[in-house]
């Protein structure tokens, strides 16, 4: 069914189907650099509109309006700190030029926490910290992860955290040491250290997350297992067990060789952010740096791939 010409905001942590209607805003740019600023941007499709949304919620956009411009156009307005212009620009790599204007209302960083629901991915429940605990929901949980995304990406319920968790959940065994490349709000370090990993060394380029994810390790106990910081993974040393790496498909081809790099022999790589249609390209990035498929899992549209540093072995594929 086509959608209507009202304004449609998916919070950060709201399922796709939650709508809710705002105040037209204009798009004047700003005389001085506001404390909460807008990102507009139109875009020719749906597709591309999914894409410029993944992109803007890893550089920390806390919610974002779709405007239905009508045919197949989309408006994105995006709401986020003035100190994020410059993340969200860089994400935006240049293949699209937006206009920053002022927020009209405080509350539009922190939107998407009304929408915030806990979320139960395999046998790991990623929990509102601020909510009380549902029964029903721990009775089938295996661990619960307490999660405040503050201003950095992930709070548990978009696709690909959920077919990450599931995979750390199938993987991580007591005394793994677990890389989290682009760990944004936590979640998946402190689920890896919660599931019996060692040591988690959690790196993202945002500050925001590397801070989100040291909080959220001290929130659930873990804080002297994981390690959070803003290191490039060409920089780090060691290898490790796991490998995860739930990040943007063209940022996953990039860092293929650096990745491998860094998981042991035999070890395991996780790799998630991948649209369907993108799967081939990742693919082919991890077997030239010496990799091979295990499975693949997708949902909504998104892959996620288990790889390992070893002899190949043949593909299964979940859905």
């Amino acid at each position: 069914m086509r959608r209507d010409a009202r304004h449609r905001v998916t919070p950060r942590s709201a399922s796709r189907d939650v709508t809710w209607h705002t105040a037209p805003m204009s798009p004047e740019p700003a005389t001085e650099v506001p404390t909460n600023v807008c990102l507009q941007l139109d875009v020719v499709d749906r597709a591309e509109a999914d894409e410029v949304s993944g992109r803007l919620w890893a550089a920390g956009a806390t919610a974002i309006q779709e405007i239905d411009l009508g045919g197949s156009r989309v408006r994105l307005v995006a709401g986020l700190d003035a100190d994020r212009v410059a993340v969200a620009e860089r994400h935006l790599a240049g293949r699209w030029q937006p206009v920053v204007f002022s927020a009209h209302h405080d509350g539009w960083l922190d939107a998407w926490r009304p929408f915030a629901r806990p979320v139960l991915s395999g046998g790991i429940l990623v929990q509102p910290a601020w909510q009380p605990v549902e029964k029903d929901l721990v009775s089938r949980a295996r661990l619960i992860v307490r999660v405040d995304a503050g201003r950095a990406f992930g709070q548990g319920n978009h696709a690909t955290t959920r077919l990450a968790l599931e995979a750390l959940e199938q993987t991580v065994v007591a005394g793994d040491e677990v890389l989290d490349v682009g760990c944004g709000s936590g979640i998946l370090s402190v689920a890896a250290a919660m599931l019996g990993a060692a040591r988690v060394v959690a790196v993202d380029i945002d500050d925001e997350a590397a801070r989100a994810t040291t909080q959220n390790a001290g929130l659930n106990g873990v804080e002297q297992r994981v390690t959070a910081s803003t290191t490039p993974v060409e920089f780090l040393d060691g290898r490790y067990d796991v490998v995860v790496a739930n990040i943007l498909a063209a940022v996953l081809v990039d860092l293929a060789p650096g990745i491998a790099a860094r998981v042991k022999p035999e070890g395991t790589v996780l790799l998630d952010g991948i649209r369907s249609q993108q799967r081939t390209e990742v693919l082919a990035a991890y077997e030239q740096a010496g990799l091979h498929p295990v499975r693949e899992s997708e949902r909504d549209g998104w892959t996620a791939m288990v790889m390992r540093c070893g002899p190949g072995m043949e593909t299964s594929r979940d859905r």
